[in-house]
C-alpha cells in the first residue's frame, strides 16, 4: 500500500504528466480507439487524463498533446461525415458522454485558467498580441450583426472561433511555469508533432491496406482518402503543419534520423492524401526546411549529403517509375490547375460583402442571398458553408471590420518573427505559414483542429524568455 501510494504520489504524477512517456500514452488510447470504432470507450480513458491534468500539473505542457489529438480519435465506421454519416455520436448516451466529455475538458481549462490567475499576466503594453486578439475575438463575435441574416448558429460558431483564437492562444501564452524554457517547450512540440504525424500516418496505413473504396484502376481514389475526423484536404493540412516542427528537431536533437525518417513519412502521406494544397504547401515547406537544415542546426554537413541524394534519388525515381507515378497519383493530373468551384465561391463572397461591407453577412449567411449552383462544396452538418479563402470569407462573414481586425492581429502576430530571428521561431513561423498559406484555397484558419496546434506554437512564439528572445 506505502508502495502504490509513493508512485501515485502527486509529485510523481506531476512528473509524469510532463514527461515524455505521457504523450505516448495519449496517443495509443487515441490511436486504438480510432481504429477498432471503440473510440467512445477509450474516450473515458483519454478524457480522465485530459481533465486530470489540468489538476495536478502545474504547466499546461500536457494540455497539448490531449487538445490535438481529441480529434484523431474519431473512426472511420462511427464517423458522423464521409464516409459512412453514421449517426453513433448523435444516439441515446453516447451523444451526452461527448458533450459532457467537451463541457469537463473546457471547465477544466478554465480552472486552470482561473486557479493560476493566467490573467494576472495580461499586460497589454508588453504583449504585442493581446489587443489585437481582443478585437479579432469581438470581430468574430459581430458577424453578420445587422444584416438580418444573423443567426444563433453564427455566434456559436463565432464563440468557437474565440475560444481558440483568444483563449487557447492565451492558455499556452501564459501557461507555461517560469522554470520552463522555451527551447525547451519547442523541443516537446517536436516530439509531439512526431507522435502527432505518427497517428495520422498509420491511420492512413490501415485505410489504404482496409478500405475498397481506396483504389480504382490502379489510381488512388482521392475521395475515399477520408478518416472519421476529416477528409483529404483537411487530413494532408494537418500533416504539412507539421513537417517544419519534425525539421527543429532533425536540425537540434541527437536522434536526427528519426526525426528526418518521421518528416519524409509525413511529406510522403501528406501527398498520399490526394490533396493538391497538401501537394503543394506540405512539398514547400518540407524543400525550404532541407534548405534550412543545410546552413543552420548542429548538421549541416549532413543534410547538404542528403539534399545532393536526395535531388538525384528523386530525378531517378521519377525517371523510372514516371508511368507508374502517374497512374497511382492520377487525379492529380486529372485535376491539374482546375478551381473546383472555388471561383464561384469567392464571387458569391465578394458579393456578400459589397452587399454588407461593415459587419459582412455573417458565418451561416453565406447563401441566404447568393445562391450556390455547385453542390461541390455544400457543407456538412452543422458547418457552414464558407469561402474556401480566409479574406474571401471574412470579407463576407465579417466585413471590413472583421477583414481590418484580422489584418492587424496577422501583423503583430509575426512581429517576433523579425525580433531577434533564431531557428525556433523560424521553425514556428514556417509551420504556422505552411497553414495560412493552405487556408488561401480552403478553410483551414477556420477548421478548429488544425488551429489548436497553430495557437500553441503562436503562443510559443510570442512567448518572451529571460533574455527577451
Amino acid at each position: 500500500m506505502t508502495a502504490l501510494k509513493t508512485i501515485f504520489s502527486l509529485e510523481n504524477l506531476r512528473r509524469f504528466y510532463v514527461s515524455n512517456i505521457y504523450p505516448v500514452v495519449v496517443c495509443a488510447l487515441v490511436l486504438i480507439g480510432s481504429l477498432t470504432g471503440l473510440e467512445m470507450y477509450f474516450n473515458f480513458l483519454t478524457t480522465a487524463l485530459f481533465v486530470s491534468s489540468f489538476f495536478i500539473s502545474k504547466s499546461i505542457k500536457p494540455f497539448a498533446i490531449s487538445l490535438c489529438t481529441y480529434i484523431f480519435q474519431l473512426s472511420v465506421q462511427n464517423s458522423p461525415s464521409l464516409i459512412n454519416n453514421s449517426d453513433y455520436l448523435y444516439t441515446g448516451w453516447r451523444l451526452w458522454a461527448m458533450v459532457l466529455s467537451l463541457v469537463a475538458i473546457f471547465a477544466g481549462a478554465f480552472y486552470f485558467f482561473f486557479k493560476n490567475r493566467l490573467y494576472r499576466n495580461f499586460n497589454l503594453k508588453t504583449d504585442s498580441l493581446l489587443l489585437p486578439v481582443i478585437i479579432l475575438c469581438a470581430a468574430f463575435l459581430l458577424n453578420g450583426v445587422f444584416s438580418g441574416q444573423w443567426t444563433p448558429m453564427g455566434f456559436l460558431f463565432s464563440l468557437a472561433q474565440t475560444v481558440v483564437y483568444g483563449f487557447i492562444f492565451m492558455l499556452f501564452r501564459y501557461g507555461f511555469t517560469e522554470e520552463e524554457k522555451n527551447t525547451d517547450i519547442m523541443k516537446y512540440f517536436s516530439y509531439i508533432s512526431a507522435l502527432m504525424a505518427g497517428v495520422i500516418i498509420i491511420q492512413l496505413a490501415v485505410l489504404f491496406v482496409t478500405s475498397d473504396n481506396i483504389f480504382v484502376d490502379g489510381a488512388i481514389n482521392k475521395e475515399g482518402v477520408v478518416l472519421g475526423w476529416g477528409i483529404w484536404n483537411l487530413i494532408g493540412a494537418c500533416l504539412a503543419m507539421l513537417i517544419p516542427m519534425h525539421f527543429y528537431g532533425a536540425m537540434t536533437s541527437k536522434h536526427s534520423w528519426a526525426y528526418f525518417l518521421v518528416a519524409t513519412l509525413t511529406w510522403l502521406a501528406a501527398v498520399l492524401t490526394m490533396s493538391r494544397n497538401a501537394l503543394i504547401f506540405a512539398t514547400l515547406a518540407y524543400a525550404v526546411c532541407v534548405i534550412i537544415a543545410c546552413f543552420k542546426g548542429n548538421y549541416k554537413k549532413v543534410y547538404r549529403i542528403i539534399l545532393a541524394i536526395g535531388v538525384l534519388g528523386a530525378a531517378a525515381l521519377v525517371v523510372v517509375f514516371w508511368s507508374k507515378i502517374q497512374a497511382l497519383l492520377g487525379d492529380y493530373f486529372a485535376r491539374g490547375f482546375d478551381s473546383n468551384g472555388r471561383y464561384e465561391l469567392w464571387g458569391i463572397a465578394w458579393k456578400n460583402f459589397l452587399d454588407y461591407p461593415v459587419f459582412g453577412i455573417g458565418f451561416y449567411g453565406f447563401e441566404s442571398v447568393h445562391q450556390l449552383e455547385s453542390g461541390s462544396f455544400a457543407h456538412m452538418g452543422p458547418m457552414p458553408t464558407m469561402a474556401h479563402n480566409t479574406l474571401f470569407e471574412l470579407l463576407s462573414a465579417t466585413g471590413i471590420v472583421g477583414t481590418l481586425a484580422y489584418g492587424y492581429y496577422r501583423v503583430k502576430s509575426i512581429v517576433p518573427v523579425f525580433k531577434k530571428p533564431s531557428l525556433m521561431k523560424t521553425m514556428l513561423a514556417i509551420s504556422i505559414a505552411t497553414t495560412l498559406l493552405g487556408s488561401l484555397l480552403d478553410n483551414f484558419a477556420f477548421n478548429i483542429y488544425p488551429m489548436y496546434f497553430s495557437m500553441a506554437t503562436l503562443a510559443l512564439l510570442h512567448r518572451p524568455t529571460p533574455e527577451g528572445v
